[in-house]
């Protein structure tokens, strides 16, 4: 029998309780990153990243696309649910073979003989996370947006006690493993726990192969995606100090941490919307497209327009003097992380009109840029490798822009035309800030990022009274939000 989910096809119905817990989430996330960068060094932060940038892949692997492609279907029967779990509990458990047998290979690679014993550990987390994802794609069918929200920020609380501690008696890199493993645990525990599913016996009425076909046509690219953003840690960690890489790391999670926040949980409420409007209408789906795009620009190119803004006395404040050359860094990655966030919308309306040849074509040349690009830049340092990011995000928004999103039947200029003029006044408020910032003589950290982060309020203030079009997008992704308390 099929599936009748109870998730809301409406964003607004959905967006605020899940958005809600990924920003309580997203506090823990910072106050993790405040605590344990003046805890740890530099040195153990980028032997960590040094090995979850190769076995990170094993997560993509392990999910072969079929989360995706649950959420995509309108219906899911017994049979096939529980076809998609035993396929997950599989994949999972060969690519934590697959890690542990590639640990050692990494530690010769790297010289670094910690690297075996840190690969070997981080290689749990994948059977632990194949085992809950049908869990939690049964509970983001039937709308059950809280609990997700709650399984999130209530693993993510466990593992950062458990790092904490650990760091405080003088492990190191293990409190940052440790905090891997116990996430990924308690949140595959608690799942499944939660869900209140039972699998049945693999079914041989119900076939898994659309799910494959759906699956591994986005598995391509998700191991490319991976491979193209996290080369640039493997690089210099092969040929730079574990210090360069933990600063660089750093860098790339400060700015990557709002896109993360509010695009994946986005993804959850987005995808099967976006996929129910668009067998309403064409116009149906651009009306959707449309209001996703004033609720991603407003509330993510804001975040990283903020941050970017204050992140010269920012950074150094919140984690202390060893990080300040992690500042341009995430200033230069905060531009790819707009066209990033903007690239967003256009991956969702390809997957929810099952155009995945479309998303493979549309991001591929950016992709395999960004690869050439790391390679040729690292010579140059640090800032050469983040802008190769920059670049290569700015490439692949104007390949979908120019090329693909058409085909989705959601015109590109309509899009364009609702993000423009907030990206604009954002990255005016994020110049005139930082300008400020520089001509203020103050030595006081705090008083800095306050002075900062009020002028780049203000300029935005201004912008949202006298300019119609951003207040239009303002009051549109406002409403988003407010909807879900009358609904």
């Amino acid at each position: 029998m099929a599936d009748s989910p109870e998730r809301p096809h409406n964003l607004r119905r959905g967006a605020l309780s899940l958005l809600g817990g990924q920003w309580g989430k997203y506090l823990l996330q910072i106050l993790s990153f405040v605590v344990l960068a003046r805890l740890l060094t530099p040195s153990d932060f980028g032997l960590v990243t040094m090995v979850t940038a190769v076995l990170g892949l094993a997560t993509v692997l392990g999910d072969m696309g079929l989360s995706m492609a649950a959420l995509q279907r309108e219906t899911l029967s017994q049979g096939e649910k529980s076809n998609l779990f035993w396929l997950n509990v599989a994949t999972g458990l060969f690519v934590t073979v697959l890690a542990a047998a590639a640990s050692p290979l990494l530690a010769m690679f790297y010289q670094r003989p910690e690297v075996l014993s840190i690969g070997l550990a981080i290689s749990l987390t994948f059977v632990l996370n194949g085992a809950s994802v049908q869990s939690k794609v049964e509970m983001n069918r039937r709308g059950r947006f809280g609990s997700l929200a709650s399984i999130d920020l209530g693993s993510q609380l466990f593992a950062f006690v458990a790092a904490v501690v650990l760091a405080l008696i003088g492990a190191g890199y293990w409190a940052l493993v440790a905090q891997s493993v116990t996430a990924a645990l308690v949140g595959s525990a608690w799942a499944v726990v939660q869900a209140s599913w039972v699998p049945s016996r693999w079914s041989r009425n119900d076939s898994v192969k659309p799910f494959l076909s759906f699956g591994l046509s986005t598995l391509a690219l998700q191991a490319v995606n991976y491979i193209s953003v996290n080369l640039a840690n493997v690089v210099l960690g092969r040929t730079m100090s574990s210090a360069a890489v933990g600063i660089y790391g750093r860098a790339t999670q400060l700015v990557s941490l709002p896109v993360q926040q509010l695009a994946s949980p986005l993804t959850r409420i987005s995808l099967p919307f976006l996929a129910q409007k668009s067998r309403t209408s064409k116009d149906a789906l651009m009306d959707a497209a449309v209001t996703i795009q004033h609720v991603l620009v407003v509330a993510l190119l804001g975040a990283l327009s903020l941050l970017a803004a204050t992140a010269d006395p920012l950074v150094p404040l919140l984690l202390g003097s060893d990080w300040t050359s992690a500042v341009p860094l995430v200033q230069i990655l905060a531009v790819g992380g707009a066209f990033q966030a903007l690239g967003y919308l256009y991956y969702w309306l390809f997957l929810s009109t099952a155009r995945t040849g479309s998303l493979l074509a549309s991001e591929l040349p950016g992709r395999l840029l960004l690869i050439v690009l790391v390679l040729v830049s690292w010579p140059f340092g640090l800032a050469a490798v983040a802008w190769s990011f920059s670049i290569a995000q700015m490439v692949i928004w104007l390949t979908g822009s120019v090329f693909y999103v058409r085909r989705t039947g959601v015109p590109a200029n309509a899009l364009v035309r609702a993000a423009a003029p907030t990206t604009l006044l954002y990255t005016v408020a994020a110049s005139v800030a930082i300008l400020v910032g520089q001509l203020v003589q103050n030595d006081s950290p705090l008083m800095r990022v306050a002075i900062s982060a009020v002028v780049w309020t203000a300029v935005c203030a201004i912008g949202f009274l006298v300019l119609p079009s951003c207040r239009r997008a303002l009051l549109g992704a406002a409403r988003v939000l407010r909807a879900r308390r009358a609904g």
